[in-house]
């Protein structure tokens, strides 16, 4: 499953889903700050689904 986590659940989140074998990644790590443009890369994520 894919997850994209923002600054809240910090470093240590990250570990834990990828230790469970899912793939993560950052709001902070793709330097995207505003919701809109985390929403927009998150629909990236997932071709058709509107979030």
């Amino acid at each position: 499953m894919r997850f994209k986590l923002d600054e809240n659940l910090g470093n240590r989140g990250v570990e834990i889903f990828r230790k469970l074998g899912h793939d993560v990644d950052t709001v902070v790590n793709e330097g995207s700050r505003l919701d809109r443009e985390t929403l927009d890369r998150a629909e990236e994520w997932y071709p058709g689904v509107s979030v």
